[in-house]
């Protein structure tokens, strides 16, 4: 843990995903952050188990130039410019000691010879997790006096991927950090009494990117963004398509062909510069996911996504969305409410203007905002958005 002398951050250390295989779906919330903080500081980004492919760049260089506030174009090669991205160094084996352990160090080691490479102290680095691996934790305790960042957006400890094999590893990671960050006050709660306090950062949306839409709603046409996943409750989903059969549905997202019928239409993947049109000619937005231990923590981002389209949405009673408080939101726990709902939706219509004041709020920018305030609360400081220095000094 770093001591709390006032420092100004001139290099940024992510460690990234275990899992992923590109920047969309699941991780727009790290995205979003990732990117203004490379807007700002040269920025290394460790990718773990991920070989980087021609889709992840592609989304990182559509995201690092839009035009946002304080986002700026920034290239991806070279460390004074933006993102460097590295594999993850080392043995292919990397869950079975010893290899972890010698993996560990070979990454540390390429992260402190890029810190040398930018002629920065590891006391004027910010080193950003955003998953609670023993890869993340060995960094944070290797560069203590780094100034370190925890952004929990999930209960990991209920997740299927994750599980309890990280409880360990999320405990002493909790304790070694300088801030912590959640998406919400679930979340915050479930790191335990043990832990520091944390600052809730709610998800966020892309207000700009909907802004300037001119939406053409068909009607009658209920929508669905996001993917098969943990979460998403596919008897619900089936049920209610049974129920509503002269509604049409559409599933923006991974989707097999199985979920193909009258009333049912699957459009793949999309991209993201692509929802305001796509959300645009939905009547309604629906997050049809399960109740459960994992789920009370999820926040979906999709929901602001479907509130800046004009949408009304109906969800399940997920415990951190009730939580928001956030207008517009229609909660049904069963089939037959969750129908009912939809049918509503429907019925009143969603010509509605977007609330553009409520949204600009809820944008990654003052989200972003919110995370510097936290900084700055610990004397801790980044750069103002003129480009990066090429000394980074």
């Amino acid at each position: 843990m770093s001591n709390s002398e006032s420092r100004t951050i001139r290099a940024a250390i992510v460690i990234g995903s275990t899992r992923r295989r590109s920047w969309l779906t699941n991780w727009q919330r790290h995205q979003e952050f990732v990117s203004r903080i490379a807007g700002r500081v040269p920025t290394l980004y460790v990718c773990l188990g991920v070989t980087r492919n021609k889709s992840f760049e592609d989304v990182l260089r559509r995201i690092l130039a839009r035009r946002t506030r304080s986002v700026r174009r920034v290239p991806l090669t070279g460390c004074s410019e933006g993102i460097e991205f590295v594999d993850m160094p080392g043995v292919p084996i990397r869950d079975i000691q010893p290899w972890r352990r010698l993996n560990s160090v070979l990454l540390n080691r390429r992260i402190a010879r890029w810190l040398s490479e930018q002629g920065c102290k590891s006391s004027e680095a910010l080193l950003w997790i955003g998953i609670p691996t023993d890869y993340a934790l060995d960094a944070v305790l290797e560069f203590g006096d780094a100034f370190s960042v925890y952004d929990v957006a999930q209960i990991y400890s209920e997740s299927q991927h994750l599980g309890s094999s990280v409880t360990g590893t999320e405990s002493t990671l909790l304790e070694s950090v300088d801030l912590i960050l959640a998406d919400s006050k679930v979340v915050a709660k479930s790191l335990g009494q043990s832990a520091p306090a944390a600052v809730i950062v709610p998800q966020g949306v892309d207000v700009e990117l909907f802004r300037p839409s001119r939406r053409v709603r068909r009607e009658g046409v209920v929508g669905y963004l996001g993917s098969e996943n943990q979460a998403f409750d596919a008897r619900l989903m089936r049920e209610v398509v049974g129920a509503l059969p002269a509604v049409r549905f559409e599933l923006a997202g991974d989707f097999d062909s199985s979920w193909e019928s009258a009333n049912v239409h699957v459009l793949g993947p999309v991209a993201h510069s692509e929802l305001p049109i796509i959300l645009g000619a939905w009547s309604v937005g629906i997050v049809p996911y399960k109740l459960n231990a994992f789920t009370a923590g999820v926040l979906p981002t999709k929901v602001l996504e479907y509130r800046a389209a004009g949408l009304p949405v109906v969800s399940t009673g997920l415990d951190a969305l009730r939580g928001m408080g956030w207008p517009g939101i229609h909660y049904a726990d069963d089939t037959r409410a969750f129908a009912r709902e939809i049918e509503a939706g429907i019925m009143k219509g969603s010509n509605e203007e977007p609330d553009w004041s409520w949204l600009d709020a809820q944008s990654w920018d003052a989200r972003f905002e919110s995370i510097e305030r936290a900084l700055q609360t610990q004397g801790v400081h980044l750069p103002a958005d003129k480009g990066h220095r090429s000394d980074c000094a």
